[in-house]
């Protein structure tokens, strides 16, 4: 397909130039790719949801060890309700395969003492509410509890429209978009990027 052309395209040329810079961000949104045939267009949210959305999935099935902790220098209480401390206890053992590390404290209260070190944006205040928020409540079902977190993972830590990337964050997220098992779409189905040619830019 002309996605799976340019996907391998860009890997061709990143083979042969690795040190080249053919970045550029536009609107703080949007990561322009040159290729040898034209341009790729990137969506820096839906790019960056797919590579955390594979990571988390990875990580949440045990097929590798734990995901990267980040050991907090000053553990957050998080109070959790009713709801969440239901949600809490059906996924523990996932949280601690995402990379969280969490002891009880007293009554619905828990003190977070690492988070997963690989969403450095996802604010410490938030990220254990937002994550159990969204999971499906009661469910005994493994395979839900992983899509559910998996989801949210890559929704709420990824690069946001109107953040700034330096070069080597936008050469890292493209790298990282095309080692990934599906490129083409984020885990909503929207698309990553758009592909023009140099023939179609001459047309317009």
């Amino acid at each position: 397909t002309a996605d799976e052309q340019a996907a391998e395209e860009l890997r061709r040329d990143a083979g042969e130039d690795e040190h080249h810079s053919k970045f550029w961000q536009l609107h703080r949104s949007y990561v322009f790719v040159q290729t040898r045939e034209g341009v790729l267009v990137v969506d820096q949210h839906a790019a960056h949801e797919r590579v955390l959305y594979e990571k988390a999935r990875v990580a949440l099935s045990g097929a590798s060890e734990s995901g990267p902790s980040q050991q907090l220098l000053f553990p957050v209480a998080v109070e959790l309700s009713p709801t969440e401390w239901q949600s809490f206890d059906e996924a523990r053992r996932l949280l601690t395969r995402l990379g969280f590390s969490i002891r009880e404290l007293s009554g619905r209260t828990v003190l977070m003492e690492a988070v997963p070190g690989a969403f450095p944006r996802w604010p410490h205040d938030r990220i254990l509410h937002d994550i159990l928020a969204d999971l499906p409540s009661g469910s005994s079902d493994v395979r839900e509890l992983v899509e559910s977190m998996a989801r949210t993972v890559a929704c709420k830590a990824a690069i946001k429209a109107g953040d700034r990337l330096t070069q080597e964050e936008m050469r890292s997220l493209i790298d990282q978009l095309f080692a990934t098992g599906l490129p083409y779409s984020c885990p909503h189905g929207r698309p990553t990027f758009m592909r023009m040619t140099s023939e179609e830019l001459d047309k317009r």
